[in-house]
């Protein structure tokens, strides 16, 4: 069985297609990311869950920048995977 998130932490959808078990099971920093933001309402509650989730404000900032176009997208359908090789500051680049 895959790995889903701890039911201390509030999703707002439940996990219901294999591409967002795909995600959620990801060991990968960046499609954790993605998966809590794309189960998130709307970015306040987006930030609010990379928070509860343990991420500090500066990486959380990176985050909702580089994936804020997958908010309230549970199924995850058109969100790209990150494979373990590829590093996740390659996805959400520092920008000053």
């Amino acid at each position: 069985m895959a790995v889903v998130p701890n039911p201390i932490y509030k999703l707002n959808y439940p996990v219901e297609t294999e591409a967002a078990l795909k995600f959620w099971s990801s060991n990968h920093k960046a499609n954790k990311c993605k998966a809590i933001i794309a189960f998130s309402l709307n970015m306040k509650n987006a930030n609010d869950n990379l928070r509860r989730y343990g991420y500090a404000l500066h990486f959380r900032e990176r985050a909702l920048k580089a994936f804020a176009s997958y908010v309230n997208n549970p199924s995850m359908a058109g969100v790209p995977y990150s494979e373990m090789s590829d590093p996740w500051w390659t996805e959400m680049p520092y920008q000053p």
